[in-house]
This record gives C-alpha cells, sequence and structure tokens, in this order.
C-alpha cells in the first residue's frame, strides 16, 4: 500500500513539475522548483528523474555544467538498458559531444561494458559500438590515445561474453577506421595509423573478410616501414595464418621495408619467399628489382630481374612485361655507371645500356611502351648522360640520341598543346652533344677529325635552332627561362667557332645578327675575343667587330641595358678603330670615328660621359691620319678626317676641350 502511495505522489510531483514548467511567472517558477526538491529527495534513484532534471536544466541553458554531467554519471550507473531508456540517456549524452568530448567518449565506453555487454540488446550495443568508432575517429575532435580506448573498450566487452559483431557492424567501423587512417597517414601521422590498423588486426570482434584483413596488413606494414618500426611488421606476418603469409603484395611490402631498414638478409628472405610464389609473386619481381636499386643492391636487384628471365614462356610474353624488363635491365646496368670506378668499365656498362635501348627503340612498331614509360625512358637516358661526364663521347652522343628518338615515339601520344616540355628536351640534348663534341674539337689534333667534330657542331646547332623555331611556335610566351638562355647564348658562341674555323665570314656576320633579341656583355665579349684570337684576315677581322657594335648599338636585348651598352661600345670602337688602321681599311676606320661621334653626341650632357681618355685617343688618331692625307696631298681628305677629330674633341670633359683647341691651331697650320 505505500509503495502504491509512493507511487502516487511521484505521479503527482512529477504532472506538477511538468504543470509549472510551461508557466512563466515567479509563483509558478517557486513550486516547480520546491517540487523538484522535493522530488530528487524522495525518489534520488529514479532514471525518469534524472531525465526531468537534465530537461529543466536545458530549458535553462545549463547544457555543459557540472551538475549536468554528475546527472548523466548517476543515469549511467541505474540505467536499465530498455529501449525506453536507452533512448533517452543516448539524446541527453550526444549534447554533450562536442563540448565534453572526453566524457562523452567515457560515457560510451560505460555504457557498452558495464550495461550493453551483459543484456540481450544486440542492436544498442553494435550501435553504441558504431557511434564510439565514429568519435574516436573524427578528426574535428581529436582524442589522445583513440585505438587503445577502443581496444581496451573492446577487451572489456568480450569479457562479459560478447561475440563477433555483426558483418554490417564491422564493415560500418572498418569504412570509418580506414578513412581516418588514410587522413593521419597523409599528415604524416604514421604511429597513429599504424595503431589503428593493428587494432582492426588484433581484436577478434571483428568479422574480417579475407580481403579486409589484406588491405589492413599491407596498410600496416607500410606505416611501421615508414616508421622505422619493421620488426613489428615482421612478427606480425609472422604471426598470422598461412594464406595471408603467402600474400604477394604483403611480401613485396616487407621487402621493401627491409631494403629501407638496411636489412638486406630479410630482404633476400621475402624476396625468396615471392619466387616461391610463382606465378601470383612474378608480378611484383620488376618493382623488387627497383626497390633494390634504390638501396643500392644491384646484385639483389640482378637477382629479380634473373628470376623473371628465367620464368618467362611465351604464354606470358605481354607487352607490359616486356616494356618493364627493358626498363629493369637499364636501371641495373646505369645504376653502376660511376661506381666502377674506371673508366673502361664504366664506358663498357654505358655501351651496355645503350643496347638495351636501342633492342627497345626496335620493338617500338609494336606499341609495348605507354607514354609514361616512354618519358621515363628518354629522362633516364637523358639524366645518365649528364652524369656521365669521363665515358666517352661517341657513347653519350648516341644515349643523347635515342633520348631524343624516345622522346618522338612520346610526342605521338600528346597532342600539340601538351608538346612545349619536349622541345625543351631536345634542346637540352642537343645543347649538352655540342658542348661535348667542342670540347673534343679544341682537343684534337688531327686535322681531319677536327673538321668531323666542327661539322658535327654545326649539325647540332641547327638542329637546337629547328627545335627552337618549334618551341616557340607551341609555347607562345614572352618568358624565356634563365637556362635557356644560358645554353642559346652558349649555342652561338659555340656556332661562331665553327664558321670561324670553316672561314664562313658571312655566316659568322648572320650569328652576330641572330644573338641581337638575347644578347648580353658576356656574349660581345665572348665574340669579340673568338673573332680576335682566330688569326684570320684582318679585313674579316674588322668586319666582325664593326657588326658586334653594330648590334651593341642597336639591340633592343632586355639583358642588355643601356647603361651597360653605353659603357662598353667606347672599348668595342676603341678595337674596331685599331684595327681597320692597322690593316688599312681607312673607310671601315673612319666609319669607326663615324660612331664614336654618334656615341659621343648621344651622351653629351647626360650624366653618363663618353671617356675622356677614349675621345682623347681617338681624336689625336685621327688628326694624325689627317696629318698623313695631307701629306700625300689629299687635302679635301684631311680636312674631313681633321674636322671630325676636332668635334670629337668638343664632345668631351675639360681636358678634351683643351685637346680641340690645340687641334684647331695645327689645321690653321695645315690650312
Amino acid at each position: 500500500m505505500a509503495q502504491s502511495i509512493d507511487n502516487d505522489e511521484l505521479l503527482i510531483l512529477h504532472a506538477t513539475i511538468r504543470a509549472n514548467l510551461q508557466l512563466e511567472s515567479s509563483f509558478a517558477k517557486d513550486r516547480l522548483h520546491k517540487a523538484l526538491n522535493l522530488i530528487k529527495k524522495r525518489y534520488p534513484h529514479e532514471f525518469a528523474i534524472k531525465a526531468l532534471q537534465l530537461e529543466i536544466l536545458g530549458r535553462e541553458g545549463h547544457w555543459n555544467g557540472n551538475a549536468y554531467l554528475q546527472i548523466l554519471r548517476d543515469m549511467l550507473d541505474i540505467l536499465n538498458p530498455n529501449e525506453a531508456e536507452l533512448k533517452t540517456l543516448v539524446f541527453y549524452l550526444q549534447k554533450v559531444r562536442d563540448h565534453e568530448t572526453s566524457f562523452y567518449v567515457q560515457g560510451l565506453q560505460q555504457l557498452l561494458a558495464e550495461k550493453l555487454a551483459t543484456s540481450d540488446q544486440q542492436e544498442w550495443t553494435e550501435r553504441i559500438f558504431i557511434q564510439l568508432v565514429w568519435t574516436l575517429t573524427n578528426i574535428r575532435l581529436p582524442i589522445p590515445n583513440s585505438s587503445s580506448i577502443l581496444r581496451d573498450t573492446m577487451k572489456r566487452i568480450s569479457k562479459c561474453g560478447r561475440g563477433l559483431l555483426s558483418e554490417d557492424t564491422t564493415n560500418a567501423c572498418l569504412i570509418l577506421i580506414w578513412k581516418y587512417v588514410g587522413v593521419v597517414s597523409s599528415e604524416g601521422n604514421l604511429r597513429v595509423a599504424e595503431h589503428w590498423c593493428s587494432v582492426v588486426l588484433e581484436e577478434a570482434m571483428f568479422q574480417l573478410s579475407s580481403e579486409n584483413k589484406t588491405i589492413f596488413i599491407r596498410k600496416y606494414i607500410e606505416c611501421v616501414s615508414d616508421n622505422l618500426n619493421v620488426c613489428a611488421a615482421y612478427k606480425l606476418l609472422d604471426n598470422m595464418a598461412d594464406e595471408y603469409r603467402k600474400c604477394p603484395s604483403a611480401l613485396y611490402l616487407l621487402y621493401k621495408a627491409a631494403l629501407n631498414n638496411k636489412d638486406f638478409t630479410q630482404g633476400h628472405f621475402y624476396l625468396d619467399s615471392l619466387c616461391q610464389l610463382g606465378a601470383t609473386g612474378r608480378t611484383y619481381l620488376l618493382p623488387c628489382a627497383a626497390e633494390a636499386l634504390r638501396s643500392g643492391q644491384t646484385l639483389l636487384a640482378a637477382k629479380c630481374v634473373q628470376h623473371v628471365i628465367d620464368t618467362l614462356h611465351s604464354s606470358f610474353l605481354e607487352g607490359k612485361y616486356i616494356a618493364s624488363l627493358f626498363i629493369a635491365a637499364f636501371c641495373l646496368v646505369s645504376a653502376r655507371i660511376g661506381n666502377t670506378g674506371t673508366v673502361e668499365e664504366n664506358d663498357g656498362l654505358l655501351g651496355q645500356g645503350i643496347r638495351v635501348l636501342e633492342a627497345a627503340h626496335k620493338i617500338e612498331r609494336n606499341p609495348v611502351f605507354t607514354a609514361i614509360e616512354l618519358e621515363w625512358l628518354s629522362q633516364r637516358s637523358f639524366n645518365i648522360a649528364v652524369q656521365a661526364r669521363s665515358c666517352d663521347s661517341r657513347l653519350v652522343i648516341r644515349l643523347l640520341d635515342l633520348s631524343m628518338q624516345f622522346t618522338d615515339l612520346q610526342r605521338k601520344t600528346m597532342t600539340s598543346e601538351r608538346q612545349s616540355g619536349l622541345w625543351q628536351h631536345y634542346l637540352h640534348c642537343d645543347s649538352i652533344k655540342m658542348f661535348r663534341i667542342i670540347t673534343e674539337a679544341r682537343k684534337e689534333m688531327e686535322p681531319f677529325l677536327k673538321r668531323q667534330h666542327y661539322e658535327n657542331v654545326r649539325k647540332f646547332a641547327q638542329h637546337y635552332r629547328t627545335y627552337n623555331r618549334s618551341r616557340s611556335q607551341i609555347d607562345n610566351t614572352n618568358d624565356q627561362p634563365s637556362e635557356w638562355l644560358q645554353n642559346y647564348r652558349k649555342i652561338l658562341s659555340i656556332d661562331l667557332e665553327c664558321a670561324i674555323f670553316f672561314n664562313q665570314w658571312d655566316h659568322v656576320l648572320s650569328i652576330i645578327d641572330e644573338s641581337k633579341s638575347i644578347i648580353d656583355e658576356k656574349l660581345c665579349s665572348i665574340f669579340l675575343d673568338c673573332v680576335l684570337r682566330c688569326g684570320a684576315s684582318a679585313t674579316y677581322i674588322v668586319k666582325s667587330v664593326e657588326k658586334i657594335i653594330l648590334v651593341l648599338r642597336t639591340s633592343t636585348s632586355p639583358y642588355l641595358g643601356g647603361a651597360t651598352a653605353r659603357g662598353v661600345v667606347p672599348r668595342y670602337i676603341h678595337t674596331f678603330f685599331q684595327l681597320s688602321l692597322d690593316a688599312s681599311e681607312y673607310c671601315l676606320a673612319e666609319s669607326a670615328l663615324d660612331q664614336a661621334l654618334a656615341s659621343a653626341c648621344d651622351l653629351y650632357g647626360t650624366t653618363m660621359h663618353y671617356p675622356s681618355d677614349e675621345i682623347e685617343w681617338m681624336a689625336t688618331m685621327s688628326f694624325n691620319r689627317a696629318v698623313d692625307l695631307y701629306l700625300l696631298s689629299e687635302s679635301d681628305d684631311c680636312r674631313r678626317w681633321a674636322e671630325k677629330a676636332i668635334k670629337l674633341a668638343d664632345l668631351g670633359e675639360k681636358d678634351c676641350a683643351i685637346l680641340g683647341k690645340l687641334l684647331r691651331e695645327k689645321l690653321h697650320k695645315l690650312s
């Protein structure tokens, strides 16, 4: 009877609280709090009363206070895991997830381990378990040691006799975990990813399919190998069932991890295991060879390729495999170039590599190479050619030819819009060929071979121009990379050297003119040096120097500043003038004088003066020429030269003005 009265009292108090919750008056609020205090005192362990308290706190905006959390703790303790109470608890527990995440996770743990694990609420157990996994793998809710929390929860649940999670629940959890592992791996948190993978692989509650287990094994091995925890990966695979110990992708990853860890004995072991798998393991042997080369283990790489070759048969000769074989073979050879210690051995290895590439190129009618493989062959052969500084130039040039031939094949697979990078490759190849051959040409003493070298240089220079024009048509931009400009200037200077060697002076002038848009002070200096030390007829030299000066004065090159050009021109005019006089080319000498006058006029009255010492020297030399003409009774020519000398002196500074006065007096005496 007393219990019946108590229940009636509970109902009345509950109804009173509900009624006063809807009223706003202070009297109603006072009655509400009195009723609430009474019901809390009389019924401290009633779940419904705790829920009512939380509702009132929520209405008052106290979702995250200590009182709210304490009531939730009490509810967890007194919960009877039926449908109604579970719904109520989860509803209020969800309210604190974002701002009291740690409390929320502890609540889910307690609910699972202390209430649901021993109940018959399988559906609720799995629902809450998924919610726990979602929270622990949520990037927005960072929780320290999240994988350990899940592992601990699963162990506690298992101790209560709970069996496997359903397949759907397992898959839902695996999706969440896999996504989280991917995110933390990409951020470099490999230790966290490793721990989560180990939870999936080691905890018995998950219903893992063979496919899912293999996926997580591979990811675990990747994580531990990158995290220098390779021994853990060895141990994991050793403890797996036989079907997983024979998983080729897992064996390959362990092989790769062993090499990264410099554990080459273990690497040999996993390679042998792959070889024993037959056809399923063969696919990984070429990647194994590549990893061995990357680790500096040429012999191990050779072992991989040798096994592939030993097991090939006609039905297995697929195009992609043939391509990989050629690539692997070239890797094996090229990896040792430069590491053998002798030039002869390096030349031998380079020759072997060339033979491999030539064989690969011969099968180009059968399109076994993808565009990516063609690009690799082209770039790899180019890189080896660049590195083979001590090897025979003929071999290096042949290797560069092959690199360009593979680029030709690659170009056929591409639209014209995507080919600008390929033209750059052609330019690089031809420039390196020229640099190698010109070095040989300069050293060669035998006339026929020397001439042959220079002819080859001319041929490659023309190739370079052809590719450069194609590049300009495809890549319509005014931007000219610094590296390209430097190479182009070197090509022009080398081509000038060739033209001088063959006494093709018209071509010399053409090359100088070609440089107009990219010329700089250094290229001018190289041109002048080549011309002055060539030992050719003075007339040719003088005309070439005149052309250099003309280019300097008229060039619109952005790489030749106005101040730089004005500073360089007087020195070049000086040289031009002196050479003309020495060669008795007086018309050219007068042309040099006219250019000096024009330059001095341009600079007169500016901060950039024509150098006084140059004016004094040229004015004096010109007046001396006028005197010579006077002695030859060439009065008109004498006056013209003398007047130009005086005019030049007048354009100089104070000391030059004195010289001008002196020259006038002397001209007056000559008259």
